[in-house]
């Protein structure tokens, strides 16, 4: 009985969806919330911006809440506040410039490195699985798609 039900909403969703799967927009958000689903696990639960923040800190050293924001297409608002649950959590420290004292400052901390150099390696054993799964004419296709998306954001 399972099975069918299943199968019943399936159909249900994809009868549901027919016209959405036409606008690219829906199409990239039900890719992101896959790729959400699927790196979830793979970061202990952890969401993918805060192991790209790690992972920016790790190979880049202090860097500041402006530059991070950057880095990561967020806003300032939204880093910050990622900023405090992972500076609560012992990954991160901030500090404020001596030279600036409006400037702040973000750091790893030995917890955050830890943590990031663990979880890297369950990313990178993923992202190899997905990339051999894709065929080239894919993986062309996707950066192109994401190129052209960045084109047309900085042209707005």
């Amino acid at each position: 009985m399972k099975a069918r039900t299943t199968n019943d909403a399936r159909s249900t969703n994809a009868a549901l969806r027919a016209g959405l799967t036409e606008l690219p927009c829906f199409l990239l958000y039900v890719g992101w919330r896959r790729a959400q689903e699927v790196y979830k696990p793979l970061l202990g639960g952890q969401s993918p911006q805060r192991m790209y923040l790690l992972h920016l800190l790790q190979q880049h050293g202090e860097l500041g809440v402006t530059e991070l924001a950057r880095a990561l297409d967020l806003e300032l608002g939204s880093v910050s506040g990622l900023l405090s649950r992972m500076e609560s959590e012992g990954w991160i420290a901030r500090r404020r410039n001596e030279r600036n004292r409006l400037e702040v400052r973000v750091s790893i901390t030995p917890q955050g490195s830890a943590l990031q150099r663990r979880l890297a390696g369950a990313i990178e054993r993923f992202d190899r699985k997905l990339l051999r799964s894709l065929s080239e004419a894919d993986r062309q296709g996707l950066a192109r798609v994401v190129a052209r998306l960045e084109e047309l954001s900085d042209a707005t």
